[in-house]
């Protein structure tokens, strides 16, 4: 691997939460094997200490400083295009004020991750992905945590592999002859810890001046000061050169003891990769890489655990949770559950039942409770509080029966927003808490994700059906299974969007083709009957709209009394004539008329064409969509306007209304429309005689 030292400045602005009271903090950088030497070597910082700015202000909040007090703290990181920077742990241990004497030190505040320089340009380490290692890298952490370890590693691994080749036992010799290169004894490291690095022996000052040792990079020897010459060497460390060498030489010999394990005999050799398209072929995936495609596969064999492919379950309720795939628990079991399950991903999501303490005493950022126990609480959990309004807040300590936050808020979604949070509040004396609280779970959480200027296609989840069986009657795309003791609200929910046409979905429910039917409901098994087969309660333009495409449809609707194809007690055909049977006898109703019209801004315009005595009108804005269903009595020149969408767009109000944009009345036995927009509008009636 070829690793440039680039030297990079942690940001001044980052700040570190500490615990209450602490006065400030001692720390120290530690960097994943041989790469502590190459820092020192590149001019890294390797101990710091954490002052309080503002401790009037902001007394937990504690800046990251060299001994010396200055706001530069340099890491050796990577900036864009340079190879993946090294692992980072910054250790800093609290000080609280003297107890007998003696500095009391909290538990020590651990932030990792890999320095790279963001933003772009500016030389700094913002400490973006703290606390994770989001970047690309050459090897995942638990796979490569230092060069040290993976030359540890497979130093255990290649002796099980000796008899595999001779090519095995050369790379066994390499890495150890590797390994004696990089070893460095507790003498050479207290030697090392205080000396200066420089370019070689001829950079050194003169000895007898000299107060700390002296490191010459170009060969790693280290001298002790104080005598007339610099004299012999008093240890030796591995250069910048030796840790890239090393770090190539363990990467080949990781790639090259894999495929040496896959002709020994119960190992399991690495996967061939999956053929790619036609002339594009595919890149085998490195076993070190953490960019490559995680793929999982095994045969299934039993029950639980051995069913499954990969198992997720959150907060379980034991010790030993349970995967449940054919979960019968008896032999005997597979007498009355005839099926024999293989599943891929198993998820499951529990939610525990509340853990409330004694009653608790609250200041601003604790809770006290007798007999409260604080053993596995950590910082960042949450804590509740019961009764209304309730409080949370984030744990930042506990110890004894306080816990400690970083303060309380109340909840309320109701009344508080994210552009006009909560403040930070006192909760009343008395109130019970619940640490670490789960008030709602999802066993499978997925995201689509189409950022403006993107393609926006995608799918959130995609189902593929293959089935090369016929007669297959138990095999389905999506089964929702009732298991417990209550039913969920909903068995399939669409919901979301803002009030914007456009953050809404066009449609919920989309069938497509199907062989029978698009929608289907019937009865559940063991006699379940449900109430309403259909119901709309919204406040729908129309609670159901069919439209017959290209004169496919026969009927619109069709109801039968059973299955019997004579026994319809009502339909609408496809030319949109209605049919009921009342009391045994049939009666035809008919679209009477359908005509339109352009009417002029600020103008009443007549229908003559619409004539009969009763009717239901569909009164359409052609260009808007903006409609109204309404009733006509002819005889008595009354409208009434039954539904409008958009609201208040139509009114049967005196013409004189200034409120809607429509007024319909009836005046001398004719049908009137007044159009109040500044423009002129398309108007469809459609009468209907019953």
């Amino acid at each position: 691997m070829s690793y440039p030292p680039n030297l990079l400045r942690l940001d001044p602005a980052f700040r570190v939460l500490l615990p209450e009271g602490a006065t400030g903090a001692t720390g120290e950088l530690d960097y994943q094997g041989p790469y502590r030497v190459a820092a020192v070597l590149a001019g890294g910082t390797s101990d710091v200490k954490v002052i309080i700015p503002d401790p009037a202000g902001a007394p937990r909040l504690g800046q990251v400083v060299a001994l010396d007090d200055s706001p530069n703290v340099f890491l050796l990181g990577a900036r864009p295009g340079d190879p993946v920077p090294p692992y980072l742990a910054l250790r800093l241990y609290p000080e609280f004020p003297p107890l007998a004497s003696a500095i009391d030190r909290g538990e020590p505040i651990i932030l990792s991750g890999r320095p790279h320089e963001h933003p772009e340009g500016s030389g700094l380490w913002d400490l973006e992905d703290l606390g994770g290692d989001a970047r690309p890298t050459i090897a995942s952490r638990a796979q490569l945590e230092s060069v040290s370890r993976v030359l540890a590693d497979y130093g255990l691994i290649l002796p099980n592999l000796a008899s595999a080749t001779a090519q095995l036992q050369g790379v066994l010799a390499e890495l150890a002859g590797t390994q004696a290169d990089l070893e460095q004894s507790q003498d050479a490291i207290a030697a090392t810890a205080n000396s200066v690095p420089y370019a070689n022996l001829a950079a050194f000052p003169p000895s007898n001046t000299a107060t700390r040792g002296a490191i010459a990079g170009d060969t790693g020897f280290v001298y002790s000061p104080g005598g007339a010459t610099w004299g012999d060497p008093v240890a030796k460390i591995a250069t910048g050169a030796q840790v890239q060498a090393a770090q190539a030489t363990a990467d080949n010999a990781t790639l090259v003891a894999a495929a040496a394990a896959a002709k020994v005999p119960g190992l399991q050799p690495p996967s061939a990769p999956s053929a790619g398209l036609a002339g594009i072929p595919e890149t085998p995936p490195d076993m070190l890489d953490a960019r490559s495609t995680l793929r999982v596969f095994r045969k299934t064999n039993g029950i639980a655990e051995n069913g499954a492919v990969a198992s997720f379950i959150a907060n379980p309720t034991s010790s030993t949770p349970r995967t449940q795939v054919l979960g019968v628990t008896n032999p005997n079991g597979l007498s009355w559950y005839p099926d024999r399950d293989a599943v891929t991903v198993f998820a499951e999501a529990n939610l525990p039942v509340p853990t409330w303490s004694a009653p608790a005493t609250f200041t601003g950022t604790t809770a006290t409770a007798p007999g409260l126990n604080t053993a596995g609480v950590t910082p960042g959990m949450i804590v509740n509080t019961d009764s209304v309004p309730r409080f949370s807040g984030f744990v930042t300590a506990a110890a004894g029966d306080t816990i400690t936050v970083e303060g309380w808020y109340e909840v309320n979604a109701s009344l508080f927003t994210p552009a006009a949070p909560a403040a930070k509040s006192n909760p009343a004396n008395g109130r019970r808490i619940w640490i670490n609280p789960v008030t709602r779970a999802w066993a499978i959480n997925a995201n689509l994700q189409i950022p403006a200027g993107a393609t926006p296609s995608g799918v959130v989840c995609e189902f593929g059906f293959i089935n090369e069986e016929r007669f297959s009657q138990d095999a389905n795309g999506v089964d929702v299974v009732t298991l417990g003791r209550y039913g969920p609200s909903a068995s399939f929910l669409a919901r979301g969007g803002t009030a914007a046409v456009d953050g809404r979905a066009k449609v919920h429910y989309l069938g497509l083709g199907a062989e029978l039917e698009n929608f289907k409901s019937d009865n559940g098994g063991n006699g379940i009957i449900p109430v309403v087969g259909f119901g709309d309660y919204s406040s729908a333009y129309a609670g159901f709209f069919s439209q017959n495409k290209a004169g496919a449809q026969q009927f619109h609707a069709l109801f039968r009394l059973n299955s019997d194809p004579a026994n319809v007690v009502f339909s609408v055909d496809g030319d949109g004539k209605t049919m009921s049977r009342s009391f045994g006898l049939f009666a035809g109703g008919e679209l009477h008329a359908s005509t339109q019209d352009a009417i002029p801004p600020n103008f009443d315009t007549a229908f003559p064409g619409v004539n009969v005595p009763n009717a239901m009108i569909l009164v359409e804005d052609v260009t808007t969509g903006a409609g109204c269903m309404a009733h006509w009595n002819r005889a008595n020149n009354t409208v009434m306007v039954l539904s409008s969408s958009p609201p208040d767009q139509f009114s049967a109000t005196d013409p004189g209304d200034s409120t809607s944009k429509y007024q319909v009345w009836a005046t001398g036995g004719q049908l009137v429309i007044r159009n109040r927009y500044a423009t002129a509008r398309a108007i469809r009636v459609t009468a209907l005689s019953n």
